[in-house]
């Protein structure tokens, strides 16, 4: 619409309004004479207008069904057009008042109102006529849903035997192509059911089919939950490929051990339904291989994995039985720029195509925590050796503090050595004045004191004391 549309437009004998009328007249004045063409058909074999020979069954189904689904549109939609009709007429008498053009209108709504009255005056007898025809053909249409219903069993029961999808051997390629035919072949069966629907609810048994239906729909879940499977497997394999072919210098350990996880995460979102199948299985073990070497790859890329435990990783690693020449040489990844990741993961080949290292995940986890002990002790004797070479050990003699505290011992052993000596000699001197004692005379108070004698003596004994203190 314009910017500036004028404002006429808007008025009620304006374009937009006698547009729209346009479109309601033509609207309304097609699905009469539509619907009146459709009822006026023959319905059965003895109408005057069907030649002989030109009538069958399929035919006289076809137009039964055609007239029966119109009926009930008519009937469905009959308030719908009453009320369009009549709100047409009064537009149409009023764009005549004011002296709008509206002569082409007219007769199309004219011819529109005479058809629709035709119209209703039919159904009833078309309904009448009908019902016998109906009763008959329905026993028909129910035997044809029956038949249809056995083909559809044995399309569903090949789809769950699945011999070209459930099978992990077939491959994700093959699997995805085997499960696009047949998603082409129950689209064509779900439209091909849509048709039939026409004919149940024609002749009333629905319920049937409905059967049918959902025979389609479980092939449908089935077709789905193994599409969603192999589209996993596919998903996976990419990611897969894109971390085998890097270079081993290229390797982000994390990312790889992060990688391994993710894949494990989407294979366990597979939809529950295909649990039982060796597809599944063998998508889960082929991603739990991925992963389990994943950590043990990333191990690879740690200081503590010397030349030394590449070695051991060989002769692990490889058949009991390998090419000598692999193993001797064989290049250590850091010194071979063209090693890819994928060596790790392949399989092992006569020529030395790849080491599997899957197949003895455990052996070779023992090898890494080997590594990382070895790298753990080697690490402690370095740290070691630099704290004691930091260490200057000193000459005692030359330490005043273990001068001072060894003269200090001494003097404490020669005070003590005095001490005792000193005892010796008092404990001697005693013993030779109690000898000197033992040997002074025994006074007798019988004899007269003898003064002198015993003076000399104590001053004797005085002497030998003095001398020896």
């Amino acid at each position: 619409m314009d910017d500036y549309a004028p404002r006429a437009n808007n008025q009620f004998s304006g374009k937009l309004v006698l547009s729209s009328l346009k479109q309601d007249v033509d609207d309304v004045g097609a699905f009469t004479e539509n619907t009146l063409e459709v009822l006026s058909q023959p319905i059965e074999e003895g109408d005057r207008r069907v030649q002989k020979g030109r009538w069958s069954e399929k035919r006289e189904m076809q137009a039964l069904a055609d007239v029966k689904l119109r009926i009930q549109k008519v009937q469905d939609e009959g308030p719908v057009t009453d009320l369009t009709l009549a709100r047409c007429a009064c537009c149409v008498s009023y764009m005549k008042k004011i002296g709008r053009n509206v002569g082409p209108l007219t007769g199309v709504l004219k011819q529109a109102g005479k058809d629709w009255v035709k119209i209703r005056d039919m159904i009833p007898e078309l309904e009448e006529t009908m019902r016998p025809l109906i009763k008959k053909n329905a026993v028909i249409v129910r035997r044809q849903i029956a038949e249809y219903k056995l083909v559809l069993e044995d399309f569903k029961a090949e789809v769950v035997a699945g011999r070209t999808f459930k099978q992990y051997e077939v491959g994700f390629a093959a699997a995805l192509h085997s499960l696009e035919k047949y998603n082409t072949k129950n689209a064509a069966e779900n439209d091909k059911c849509e048709r039939m629907l026409v004919l149940a609810n024609a002749f009333n048994c629905p319920r049937e089919l409905g059967e049918a239906a959902q025979v389609l729909r479980d092939v449908q879940v089935e077709l789905d939950a193994y599409t969603s499977l192999w589209q996993v497997d596919k998903e996976v394999r990419f990611l897969m490929e894109m971390a085998t072919e890097t270079l081993w210098i290229d390797l982000d350990p994390g990312g790889l051990d992060d990688l391994g996880r993710s894949c494990v995460k989407k294979a366990k979102k597979c939809p529950e339904s295909t649990v039982e199948s060796s597809a599944y299985h063998g998508l889960q073990e082929f991603v739990r291989r991925f992963q389990l070497v994943c950590p043990i790859v990333a191990a690879f890329k740690k200081p503590s994995f010397q030349k030394r435990h590449w070695k051991d990783l060989i002769f692990l690693a490889l058949p009991n039985d390998p090419p000598e020449h692999y193993r001797n040489n064989f290049k250590i990844p850091e010194k071979d720029p063209e090693f890819l990741v994928g060596q790790f993961f392949a399989e092992y080949e006569n020529n030395g195509g790849g080491l599997a290292l899957y197949r003895v995940a455990p052996l070779v986890e023992a090898l890494v925590h080997k590594a990382e002990a070895e790298s753990s002790h080697e690490h402690t004797l370095v740290a070691l050796e630099a704290r004691w070479a930091a260490i200057k050990l000193a000459d005692p003699a030359d330490d005043p503090s273990v001068k001072a505290r060894a003269a200090a011992e001494l003097a404490v052993k020669n005070a003590k050595g005095k001490k005792a000596a000193r005892a010796a000699k008092a404990k001697e001197a005693t013993r030779a004045a109690a000898a000197v004692a033992h040997s002074l005379p025994v006074l007798s108070f019988a004899e007269p004191l003898d003064l002198e004698k015993l003076k000399s003596d104590h001053v004797m004994l005085l002497d030998i004391l003095k001398s020896e203190f």
